[in-house]
């Protein structure tokens, strides 16, 4: 590399006439013509000038004919009113004007100094380079690598191998990297790992406004917060607002939690620690069976520092209770904001509650629904439905105004669902599919064992609907029973058995006794037209690729 900068010199040297050196002061000059011909010795207080250039030594070897000399102890060179260079010793060479400087290397050019052991500085291009490590430090930051080379008119540092940049904000590394000491902005090019208290960036290309802490990337890139990675092929950051916004083949990975939300944009905002995807957003919840979700618009927050009354507690409540009044005025607490403060220490690595708006369709294999709205608590494991939502599950239709279908997060499986208000589940009768069982209420309660709807507690006008068969599968007539409360044993979407509380009343009417508008309990509605039936009908024909990993 050396070889091929001094030819550029010397070429360069062609279309100007050399000027000479000149000696302006030295205690003492000597010579022998024997031992070394044209060559002085200069000693104590050595001055060079060469051009407007003055270079000062305590020792110095000046060949006359070869326009060179070799500087040694206290070497300073003075270029005009911005550039210095001192170094412990230096060749000098007159006709190239090629600085080559030795031993404690430091160049200053306003506020940018550049420390290294060996320095080149070419005086025509106004160009340093160096092979064997340097650092490079102004008012903000500090840069250092393996081979680089500085260019003085443009502020200009690149920096080759083993690059390694910080300041109080940020510490980057590096294998190629760009540095404009005026305006503070870094250009990396090449894998680069960009480390602060905040989080990780990783990328291959972009530019880093030191100054301002305002970033765009442009490829590979990735941004680490705890277990959670935000990815895109661009991203914008802006570390001083704790902004991300990332675009084009976007990636939320939460590996911690087994969920990957993808879409076209996403942006996190520190501070709130939370993120929202707007545009074309997909969700895949990973565990035996993988639940896949989409829908219009994602967000995803930290749970409140509050818990929420159960709805267990609601439920339980209700069920003990020995009066419909005050039955109903419980089930009406459903409606308040019954919460309940509790102080919780946040932890690093926080659970999230994730909210899915607008068209939202999901599936699994044990599970599919649709809904307006969904809110998914992943500490919980509960699932609130809004907005006209629609649950099946097997062989089951549940409905209602508020659905609320809890995991079990230790076996990964559905554990319950809590229907609010104008409850209703339906399924289809096995022996005959223009016949419907159906189950309503108030609230129901719903246990799930083994992926089938087992228990059912109905609370608040109870009604059931079904076809009831003999021992031979013979159908003996539709059973309709009221109740105030009911429990409902089930086995594979077949009633099995009721327990009624509170004044029952029931009958099985033979089905031609049956007028077709009474085979329906009121607010009835099959919405099997609406209901997912695969995951690819979700995600798209790329399902089998999708996976956590980085």
């Amino acid at each position: 590399m050396v070889g091929t900068v001094s030819s550029a010199y010397a070429q360069d040297s062609t279309s100007r006439r050399p000027a000479r050196i000149k000696i302006d002061n030295a205690d003492l000059i000597s010579n022998d013509e024997n031992v070394s011909p044209g060559e002085q010795i200069l000693t104590g207080n050595v001055r060079f000038y060469h051009g407007n250039t003055l270079m000062t030594c305590d020792k110095a070897r000046y060949n006359r004919n070869e326009n060179k000399f070799y500087a040694e102890g206290s070497v300073h060179v003075n270029e005009g009113d911005t550039l210095t260079l001192d170094c412990t010793n230096m060749d000098y060479i007159g006709d190239e004007e090629l600085i080559k400087a030795y031993g404690n290397v430091v160049l200053h050019h306003k506020s940018t100094t550049l420390t290294t052991d060996t320095l080149d500085y070419d005086r025509i291009g106004q160009t340093a380079y160096y092979y064997h490590n340097a650092t490079i430090t102004d008012d903000k930051n500090i840069l250092k690598s393996l081979i680089g080379i500085y260019t003085v008119p443009e502020n200009i540092a690149d920096f080759f191998v083993a690059v390694d940049a910080k300041s109080p904000d940020y510490q980057m590394y590096g294998d190629t990297l760009h540095y404009n000491t005026v305006s503070k902005v870094i250009t990396v090019d090449g894998p680069t790992n960009i480390l602060s208290k905040e989080n990780r960036i990783y990328t291959e290309n972009g530019v880093y406004n030191t100054k301002t802490e305002i970033s765009d990337f442009s490829k590979n890139n990735q941004i680490f917060y705890d277990n959670r990675r935000l990815k895109g092929d661009k991203i914008h950051y802006d570390r001083f607002s704790g902004y991300a916004r990332a675009d084009e083949n976007v990636e939320i990975q939460d590996t911690a939690r087994k969920i990957l939300v993808v879409g076209d944009v996403a942006e996190y905002y520190e501070p709130l620690d939370s993120a929202v995807i707007p545009e074309n957003p997909r969700v895949a919840m990973f565990g035996k069976d993988t639940l896949y979700l989409r829908c219009n618009t994602i967000e995803i927050v930290p749970l409140k520092e509050k818990k929420e009354l159960s709805n267990d507690d609601v439920l339980i409540s209700m069920l003990v209770d020995s009066t419909l009044t005050k039955q109903q005025s419980l089930v009406d607490t459903t409606q308040k904001d019954t919460t309940v403060t509790i102080s919780e220490k946040k932890e690093k690595d926080s659970v999230r509650e994730m909210r899915a708006y607008g068209n939202v369709r999901y599936f699994k294999t044990d599970l599919a629904g649709v809904t307006d709205s969904i809110t998914y608590n992943q500490k919980s494991g509960e699932m609130y439905m809004y907005g006209s939502p629609a649950v099946f599950s097997q062989e089951n239709q549940i409905t209602g105004d508020t659905i609320i279908v809890k995991r079990d997060m230790i076996k990964e499986v559905t554990d319950s669902v809590l229907i609010h208000q104008n409850a209703f589940i339906v399924n289809q009768d096995k022996n005959n599919p223009l016949q419907y069982n159906q189950l309503c209420g108030t609230i129901i309660k719903g246990k799930v064992i083994n992926d089938d709807l087992r228990r059912v507690h109905i609370v608040g006008n109870a009604q059931t609907l079904y076809y009831s068969y003999d021992d031979k599968n013979i159908l003996v007539g539709v059973n309709k029973s009221v109740a105030s409360r009911m429990m409902v044993m089930m086995r594979n979407s077949k009633v099995e058995r009721i327990r009624f509380f509170k004044s029952p009343t029931g009958e099985i009417l033979p089905l031609e006794e049956v007028r077709d508008e009474a085979k329906f309990l009121k607010g009835y509605i099959l919405r099997e037209d609406e209901r997912p039936h695969s995951a690819e009908e979700i995600w798209g024909k790329d399902v089998e690729n999708v996976h956590l990993g980085y």
